[in-house]
């Protein structure tokens, strides 16, 4: 059996040293965060029928035909509830 490489030691303390950051008196500090949330209450954007078709080619922005042809085998090889 041979000995471990210094290389090796170094790793396994640095590792082993991240262990130890933490002490028993430790506490975690709590977040300061709201009850409730206090946003928009109205919706940012609406969805039109134009902007709903050109949701559902997301990927098509991306220009990646190999996405693409993968997107377009998976709805022609997809059963529906309808088939």
């Amino acid at each position: 059996m041979s000995p471990l490489p210094p290389s090796l030691w170094t790793v396994l303390l640095v590792t082993l040293s991240g262990c130890a950051a933490v002490g028993p008196d430790y506490r975690p500090v709590a977040p300061d965060a709201p009850a409730t949330w206090a946003g928009a209450t109205a919706p940012a954007f609406r969805v039109t029928e134009q902007g709903a078709s050109a949701l559902a080619l997301w990927w098509q922005r991306l220009n990646d035909p190999a996405l693409t042809g993968l997107i377009e085998q998976a709805m022609q090889s997809n059963t529906d509830l309808r088939s």
